[in-house]
């Protein structure tokens, strides 16, 4: 995915190619963990395997529960820093609006309108079942209430940028880091109380026991960088202090529920859902490592891309179809895995080879998106 020439890109004034090459990261990340979920994962995906049982994986169910501590964030304070750095060029409001109704409204309209019923049409139509796409239509619009899919995430930034944009106070510049983290925790605990554990803000399904992390994550994202030239930086988010802070606290949380998954799930089931069940000891430490652990391992492959030379140079133009092949990969995915759901392999090597599978054909399919006219004025 590098250049293959020894001499760097150069880069553009104010680009920050690390972020650019950090959500291309992210991106086959979420195309791997969406993949693996029914090969044995935890999570929610619109392809349920026939061969394989939901949370048998002890490698998969860990792969799953450390992505969904860091990945999500981590998109959130990009997108903050990104929002910041777009605002501080004096970008007048409206356009900035505009641009961000365009780039993440369209995409999250037209996704909740039609890929649903695309895949349930594509898995259909690959086991040789009934495919009738207009009928899989009417129903899925009936039934539609809010926001489908990944779009959940354009839909809840969107809603964050103009909040940002219209009311530049709610960076909280007086908010410490520790501060945040405790609010954080507290925050993903308390919505974890009976009734409130697994509904989602309608109409942007989002998680409310995950919703504190994305908001603090994209108001960091938004304090990343100096207010005017003269202001000194910010110190960075993750110190040696709070690297090793971090680190202890997600050990010793994570040690706690491992004992309990033992004592309670038993050897063959890795399922968490029980950790969702109220506002108890197990769901606050829960909460407790979630957060300490995905600011840890998000801060910290984030510093990472930033440090070295491969990360803070330009990737060719792989970055520029980042965003579509995030929008296209649940239907290539489901695609990918209906063609395969005969093949005999294990849970582990049918994620690998239907995850990268998928991360290559979304790229693709992203690659001829972007060419189509007008398309590429949204998606780029």
């Amino acid at each position: 995915m590098g250049q293959t020439n020894s001499r760097p890109s150069a880069p553009e004034p104010g680009r920050l190619y690390h972020l650019d090459n950090f959500r291309t990261f992210l991106t086959a990340l979420v195309i791997y963990h969406h993949t693996s979920i029914p090969y044995g994962g935890l999570g929610t995906w619109q392809y349920i395997s026939p061969h394989h049982v939901q949370g048998s994986s002890p490698s998969l169910t860990a792969f799953n529960a450390l992505n969904q501590t860091f990945f999500m964030g981590s998109f959130f304070y990009m997108s903050g820093v990104m929002s910041f750095q777009s605002l501080k060029k004096k970008k007048s409001i409206s356009q900035f609006l505009k641009t961000k109704w365009i780039k993440l409204g369209i995409p999250a309209a037209l996704y909740t309108l039609l890929a649903p019923p695309t895949q349930i049409a594509v898995i259909r139509l690959l086991r040789g079942t009934n495919a009738d796409f207009w009928e899989l239509l009417i129903g899925h619009l009936k039934a539609l209430r809010s926001v489908r899919g990944p779009v959940w995430y354009s839909s809840l930034l969107l809603v964050f940028d103009t909040a940002y944009s219209l009311l530049p106070q709610i960076a909280l510049p007086n908010l410490g880091f520790w501060p945040a983290m405790i609010l954080d925790i507290a925050a993903c605990s308390l919505l974890r109380i009976p009734n409130l554990a697994h509904k989602v803000f309608a109409p942007l399904s989002v998680r409310s026991d995950y919703f504190p992390q994305y908001l603090i994550a994209y108001i960091l994202g938004t304090c990343s960088g100096p207010k005017d030239p003269a202001s000194p930086p910010p110190p960075p988010l993750l110190t040696p202090g709070r690297r090793n802070a971090l680190l202890a606290t997600s050990v010793l949380s994570g040690s706690y529920i491992i004992g309990l998954l033992r004592s309670r799930a038993g050897p063959e089931s890795y399922s968490f859902v029980f950790l969702d069940s109220g506002f108890n000891a197990v769901s606050v430490a829960y909460a407790v490592w979630n957060e300490s652990t995905g600011f840890l391992l998000g801060a910290s492959l984030m510093n990472l891309f930033e440090r070295k030379e491969w990360g803070r140079r330009r990737w060719r133009s792989v970055g520029r179809y980042s965003y579509a092949a995030f929008l296209v990969h649940p239907i290539i995915c489901v695609g990918v895995q209906a063609a395969a759901e005969d093949w005999g392999a294990g849970g582990l090597l049918k994620s690998i080879v239907c995850g990268s599978v998928g991360v290559v054909g979304s790229w693709a399919v992203a690659w001829g998106m972007v060419r189509i006219p007008g398309v590429g004025k949204v998606l780029f």
